[in-house]
């Protein structure tokens, strides 16, 4: 019966077209499978050998396109490649090459047969990543541009009005995204890239990235959501202006929201018609003091049955309905308008600017004065 090692390295010359060397305490044994290398190609094969290390494949990037790997148990090494690792539709089709997962996938099964290991391509990526060098001089370069930044007292978009937008986006909140796109505030986007197009392309991805997950929250189906950012990522690799960038990540940002909106609001016949009515009568009139009783005799059913409906359908009570509504309502009006707190308390019915406040603290965690101090814009 065959040994598992000798399966394996059959298995990857045969789907990988991967040739493999085998080295017993720094010196060759065998080859299997051909070889194509030249002779300077195969001096630094001999010179990486005695510097292989245990438990992870050691990869070898060579800059035509061609990966090499050491995989190393104890005394017996085995050199696997040269190999052209790209995608099928990158090369002539009697070019023999494969794509990385396979490669990496290939590269991590020999491996935890040799030594009994749980291997991941995602461990090959991190343990063949950046050099020690590389990691210390991005560490130098992130100072750099933090002590630049200072000098020229750079500062970034501000946090609180991305999460507003993130925020409006994952709750369908269309006036919401177009208060906080109206907003006025210090703060610069970063330069990202070689040219102010293509940092606006790389921010732009990045955005897109939150967008299609906020969307997700909202209750968008996740592959609907990749699928819209898929699409909206290639538009803005091919947009040939800083215009068209602009101008694609805010529409982005529009249909995200709405079609999240859409989902949250559905029409009465997806939905139960009468806590449809009864919400739309509350939204209509968050300026007044909404009683169970008033809002059952406008849906036309008893105060009882209107509150068991609503607790079994949207899993809280009608009052902390009321209460989520009016507080939501009135944080726009503490971020964006001027008004005393006193008059927003008595504009969505509250008996007085204390009970406002109080009510506004146990639901949100602090006084209205101090949200207005953390993230009012007027």
């Amino acid at each position: 019966m065959r040994k598992p090692v000798a399966v394996v390295l059959d298995y990857l010359l045969r789907t990988r077209h991967v040739p493999i060397s085998q080295y017993d305490n720094g010196k060759f044994v065998r080859c299997i499978g051909q070889q194509v290398v030249n002779e300077k190609e195969q001096t630094v094969i001999r010179q990486l050998v005695p510097h292989a290390t245990g438990q992870c494949p050691q990869l070898e990037r060579w800059s035509d396109g061609r990966s090499l790997a050491l995989v190393r148990k104890e005394h017996v090494i085995y050199v696997l490649g040269p190999v052209l690792v790209a995608t099928p539709e990158m090369v002539e089709a009697h070019v023999q090459s494969c794509s990385w997962d396979d490669w990496l996938e290939g590269l991590c099964l020999l491996q935890n047969i040799l030594d009994g290991s749980n291997l991941r391509p995602s461990d090959l990526y991190m343990k063949n990543g950046i050099s020690h060098g590389e990691q210390k001089m991005n560490a130098v370069e992130t100072v750099r541009r933090f002590n630049q930044n200072q000098e020229h007292a750079f500062i970034h978009n501000p946090y609180d009005q991305e999460l507003r937008e993130l925020n409006s986006v994952a709750t369908g909140d269309i006036a919401g995204l177009q208060a906080s796109l109206h907003e006025s505030f210090d703060g610069h986007f970063a330069q990202l890239g070689p040219t102010r197009l293509r940092s606006l392309k790389n921010l732009g991805i990045v955005d897109l990235a939150l967008l299609a997950r906020a969307a997700i929250r909202g209750g968008l189906d996740y592959e609907q959501s990749f699928t819209i950012n898929d699409q909206y990522i290639n538009s803005l690799e091919a947009a040939r202006t800083e215009q068209d960038v602009m101008a694609l990540g805010l529409q982005a940002k529009q249909e995200y929201t709405q079609v999240v909106h859409d989902i949250q609001n559905k029409t009465t016949a997806d939905m139960n018609r009468i806590i449809r009515k009864c919400q739309t009568y509350v939204q209509t009139h968050l300026h007044e003091a909404l009683t169970l009783q008033t809002v059952s005799v406008h849906c036309q059913v008893t105060p009882q049955y209107l509150s068991r409906l609503f607790r079994h359908s949207q899993r809280l009570r009608f009052s902390e309905y009321v209460q989520r509504e009016k507080l939501n309502a009135s944080k726009r009006d503490l971020i964006y308008t001027q008004h005393a707190i006193s008059t927003i308390a008595f504009d969505y019915g509250y008996s007085s600017a204390s009970h406002y406040a109080d009510v506004f603290k146990r639901y949100v965690g602090m006084t209205p004065s101090a949200f207005r101090n953390v993230n009012g814009k007027m």
